[in-house]
C-alpha cells in the first residue's frame, strides 16, 4: 500500500518477465542433451524495447495499476551503474533463442500477476505460461516444436 520508492530513477536497466530467461535455460538444456557444442556463459535477456529507465518502468507500472504512487527517495544511496544491458547475441546465434514478450506485455502480465496475488490471493502463473508458449509458437520459435 505504500509508494514505490525509487533510488535511482534515471538508471537504465533491462527488464524482462521471468519466463524469458527460463525459456533460454530450457533451450540451452535441450541443446546440451542433444549433444550440441554449447559451452560457456549465456545471457538470456529482454527485447531491445524493454531496456528502460527505472522511472519510465515505474510510470508504466503505475499506468497499468492506477492508484500507484511513485516517489524518488532523496538518498544518499550506494553507487549504482547508470546503464545495464545484456548482450544476448550468443543465445540468438547459437541457440536461435529470442525473447517473446516486449516491454508492454511484460509490464501488463507482471502487474496482472501481482494484482491477482495481492487482491485475491490467487496465482496467474499457469495462465502466463500458456500465453507465453502460445505467443512463442506464433513467432515460430524452434523450442516450441
Amino acid at each position: 500500500g505504500g509508494a514505490l520508492q525509487l533510488r535511482n530513477p534515471d538508471a537504465t536497466r533491462p527488464w524482462q518477465h521471468v519466463l524469458e530467461p527460463l525459456s533460454g535455460y530450457l533451450a540451452l538444456g535441450a541443446a546440451l542433451l542433444g549433444g550440441e557444442p554449447v559451452e560457456g556463459a549465456w545471457n538470456f535477456g529482454p527485447s531491445e524495447d524493454a531496456t528502460l529507465t527505472v522511472m519510465l518502468l515505474a510510470q508504466q507500472l503505475a499506468s497499468a495499476w492506477p492508484g500507484t504512487d511513485i516517489q524518488v527517495s532523496p538518498g544518499p544511496h550506494p553507487h549504482e551503474a547508470a546503464l545495464l544491458k545484456l548482450d544476448c547475441t550468443k543465445a540468438a546465434t547459437q541457440l536461435a533463442w529470442t525473447p517473446v514478450w516486449g516491454a508492454q506485455v511484460t509490464i501488463e502480465r507482471t502487474v496482472a500477476w501481482y494484482r491477482t496475488w495481492h487482491q485475491h490471493g490467487g496465482l496467474r502463473s499457469r495462465e502466463d505460461l500458456v500465453q507465453y508458449v502460445s505467443d512463442a509458437r506464433a513467432m515460430q520459435l524452434g523450442w516450441t516444436r
